[in-house]
């Protein structure tokens, strides 16, 4: 190799270490097949993708076959068999379905398109006794596998024809929604009223919470009452380890008030725990459980939501 002088055999650990002494240039062919990254393209492949992001990236599309979305932040997969799109999932759109081509990635054996859904979607779930709405966003992305050869060879024209199966491209969005394809949905309106649902909703979700705050102060501050009440004030040792530990239950930091209303005790730990005197152990443990207790209901004080009027 240039730059090297050494000779003879080498047993490295790495690849590179066991390929010296051995003649590359008679097994170059599968060696640099072997090299290659397992989703390296060729070169030309470059260029290739290139010309493809300059006539799809952008353009509005209608998809051939239904697809699925999480509606959330990602895309979700959608991936394509044959000439069909198989969905999973999540939120179900017909055929036809009008979107925006807002990337594309090519492979050595398949093309994944992102897709933003132009058309926002109306979701529901269930809290309590109420049924909310909201409309969302959508995002797919359509999985595609391309025939080696098209990629290898360049093929353009044979990768827009494999792609045109699956998604009609367009210059613009009105042009997109004159397709004899496009299936028409527009986003369903919330129900007449909603805002008195969305109102009374927020006043029962509020008022859950505050009772559960509730219910853990109370708990919290039990506790610390009876641990009080049990203090034994005339062991020494017992009394040397409440100290400590009310010391030591103080730190306990809450950030933030789901954290102080999940939270748990966890016995302490201690340094040379096991050359301590039972007496102060018990004292130990009781003094951090109490300074615990305190420091949960304190926390939990600033916790209590607002309760919204009832919708007039």
């Amino acid at each position: 190799m240039p730059g090297n002088t050494r000779s003879g055999r080498e047993t490295g650990g790495s690849a590179g270490g066991r390929l010296r002494g051995v003649n590359l240039a008679r097994h170059a062919p599968w060696v640099a097949l072997l090299l290659l990254p397992a989703r390296a393209v060729p070169a030309s492949s470059g260029e290739l993708e290139d010309r493809l992001r300059s006539r799809w990236h952008g353009a509005a599309v209608v998809l051939a076959g239904e697809v699925v979305s999480d509606c959330d932040e990602r895309y979700t997969n959608n991936p394509v068999d044959g000439r069909r799109l198989r969905g999973g999932r999540g939120e179900r759109f017909a055929a036809g379905e009008l979107g925006r081509l807002s990337k594309l990635d090519l492979h050595r054996a398949g093309v994944d398109l992102l897709v933003d859904l132009a058309v926002p979607a109306r979701i529901s779930w269930v809290d309590g006794p109420y049924t909310l709405y909201e409309q969302v966003a959508c995002r797919v992305e359509l999985l595609v596998d391309l025939p080696r050869s098209l990629v290898r060879g360049g093929d353009l024209a044979g990768i827009e024809e494999v792609l045109e199966r699956l998604v009609e491209r367009h210059p613009s969005p009105d042009e997109a929604r004159r397709s004899a394809r496009w299936n028409g949905r527009q986003t369903e309106p919330l129900p007449a009223g909603y805002e008195r649902t969305r109102v009374a909703h927020a006043a029962w979700k509020a008022a859950q919470v505050n009772a559960a705050v509730q219910r853990r102060i109370d708990l919290a501050l039990e506790t610390a009452d009876r641990i009080a009440a049990g203090v034994e004030t005339e062991d020494e040792l017992y009394a040397l380890g409440f100290v400590e530990g009310v010391e030591t239950g103080s730190e306990r930091e809450l950030r933030d008030c789901e954290a102080a209303l999940s939270s748990s005790f966890s016995r302490p730990y201690r340094s040379g725990w096991k050359d301590e005197d039972e007496s102060w152990k018990e004292g130990f443990e009781d003094g951090s459980r109490l300074a615990y207790s305190l420091v949960v209901a304190r926390r939990l004080q600033g916790c209590f939501l607002p309760v919204p009027p009832p919708p007039g």
